[in-house]
């Protein structure tokens, strides 16, 4: 995320590391590159901030991620509980390739 303030990335954190960043930053515009559906809550979290939504690019499309929207505290109990079913059906070596951003985003948020 940038803010209005001079320089490249002022922020990269998880969704609720934006929210808290754009409540406790004393500035008032943003680009915000990241899924859309956070920016409802930032703008709730941050009512007098501009969010200006970054255009997608055709390597990294963020702007809508339809099957992160399918996910659910219930379907993620259930996979856990039955111990990964249903399961994702990936390859071992995507699912190897998957799993290093998954490693980096929990080390970000630690």
């Amino acid at each position: 995320m940038r803010s209005e303030r001079a320089g490249d990335v002022d922020f990269v954190g998880s969704t609720r590391g934006l929210l808290e960043y754009v409540k406790a930053s004393p500035a008032k515009s943003f680009i915000v590159a990241t899924e859309v559906g956070i920016l409802h809550l930032m703008s709730k979290a941050a009512a007098d901030a501009e969010l200006i939504p970054a255009p997608p690019s055709r390597r990294l499309q963020l702007q809508h991620l339809s099957y992160m929207r399918l996910n659910s505290l219930e379907k993620l109990y259930l996979c856990m509980r039955e111990r990964g079913l249903p399961r994702s059906g990936l390859a071992e070596d995507c699912g190897l390739r998957a799993l290093k951003p998954v490693q980096r985003m929990l080390e970000l948020s630690a």
